[in-house]
């Protein structure tokens, strides 16, 4: 069930209708809180998800205090070095850049570079690999938003 209503809300916000989205979304975070926890990966998830969709509507301000809740509660639960916490802390740190916070997204995201290291260890492409765990694209997403403002502070760096 929850599934469902999670595509239907990705369709509709696909499309536009944010508040169909946000209706739907709401409707498959309080189905995971209900039968997985608060604590759940698809709960805390979902629920960046939410945010994220708020960023979208340009609902700043609940955008913020969602992300924090959900990386309050992945930290406690994934751990800092998991890749959604390190998701959640790249949307947050395109919140800041939104917000002309560069500084802010900018020492987010170095943080979150830092701590997908370990991760970009065990992610290393081998010749009999064919593939990339979707995990894997974490960090290589974080480089880019980094690159991002640092494109908007226009601070280059030529290797």
């Amino acid at each position: 069930m929850p599934d469902l209503l999670n595509s239907l809300s990705l369709a509709y916000e696909a499309d536009g209708k944010y508040t169909q989205a946000k209706k739907y979304l709401k409707m498959t975070c309080e189905t995971y809180k209900e039968t997985q926890g608060i604590y759940d990966s698809d709960t805390l998830q979902c629920l960046n998800n939410l945010a994220a969709l708020y960023l979208s509507m340009g609902k700043y301000d609940l955008a913020n205090k969602q992300f924090h809740f959900c990386m309050e509660y992945s930290s406690k639960t994934m751990g800092n070095n998991d890749p959604l916490t390190l998701k959640i802390m790249n949307n947050l740190a395109n919140l800041y850049k939104l917000q002309n916070r560069y500084q802010e997204a900018e020492a987010l995201l170095l943080d979150c570079i830092e701590r997908s290291k370990n991760l970009l260890q065990k992610c290393t492409l081998h010749k009999s690999n064919k593939f990339i765990k979707k995990e894997c694209l974490v960090p290589l997403v974080i480089l880019n938003n980094l690159a991002s403002i640092y494109q908007l502070k226009e601070q280059y760096f030529f290797i």
